[in-house]
């Protein structure tokens, strides 16, 4: 066998974190039967005690279960699991482990579809308030960049009110659970570089302007400019479509909707 067929055929070895090795010990209780649907969980401080970690990976990987539904908090409660067959939680599981965290492109990707839809939704039902934030948030980040400074925070937090300003629950969750990986990049691969943070304030000061013109389309385009800077300071090549289209057309508020739905997912 050639030399470059077994270098093919090797895998990168991964060396699961904390909260991965959390996650998987409660997938095989929930396989075994040891815990069921419905059962709660011991506290968060137990279960730190008993794993021997502090309870930040605790926090995490509950955190990622109850995102993807595995798990249930209620107040004066606690933490149950889902009532869901064992072998759907079992599946659910595995494709959350299977997550492959070192996929640059696909996280950047998905980074990207989320903050050009974000931007898109902001325009259209951002409040005045809002705006107004934004505004200040922008300020803030530009004295930040001014005084010789990444502004890092700032440039995220700019992003996360964009996001809130969507109204939609589930785009700002997906993108508060890929916060940490991104900022990670942001400095592993320094995108801040060679200039960048003063085009990523302009840039800023680009999707800003539409969003206070209420001009979805514009918005959406200026922030795939953004992100489409992003991706070069880290993977050189990779493009983004070169025309934003919206992946639903909604109205807001929504309408009721006449009828009922039938059909599965």
């Amino acid at each position: 066998m050639a030399r470059s067929e077994v270098i093919e055929k090797l895998k990168e070895v991964r060396i699961r974190t904390p909260s991965e090795i959390i996650i998987k010990q409660l997938q095989e209780l929930i396989s075994d039967g040891t815990l069921k649907p419905g059962d709660r969980l011991p506290s968060e401080r137990e279960l730190a005690g008993r794993f021997r970690v502090g309870r930040g990976y605790v926090r995490e990987a509950l955190q990622r279960l109850e995102f993807y539904g595995i798990l249930k908090t209620y107040p004066n409660t606690g933490t149950i699991v889902a009532s869901l067959g064992v072998k759907a939680l079992d599946g659910l599981i595995s494709n959350i482990l299977a997550l492959d965290r070192s996929d640059l492109q696909s996280l950047l990707e998905t980074r990207a579809l989320l903050e050009i839809h974000s931007a898109w939704l902001a325009a259209q039902r951002a409040t005045g308030d809002e705006i107004a934030a934004l505004e200040r948030l922008h300020r803030e980040f530009r004295f930040q960049v001014d005084a010789g400074r990444i502004g890092l925070e700032e440039d995220i937090a700019f992003h996360f009110k964009i996001a809130e300003c969507s109204r939609n629950s589930v785009l700002r969750s997906l993108l508060s659970l890929i916060s940490t990986e991104i900022m990670e990049v942001a400095q592993r691969y320094q995108t801040f570089r060679d200039g960048r943070v003063n085009q990523s304030l302009e840039q800023h000061a680009a999707v800003l302007q539409h969003l206070q013109q209420r001009d979805p389309d514009r918005a959406a385009s200026a922030m795939a400019a953004h992100m489409q800077q992003f991706l070069d300071a880290v993977v050189p090549g990779l493009q983004l479509a070169s025309r934003h289209e919206p992946m639903i057309t909604v109205a807001w508020p929504p309408a009721r909707l006449a009828g009922g739905a039938a059909g599965g997912i």
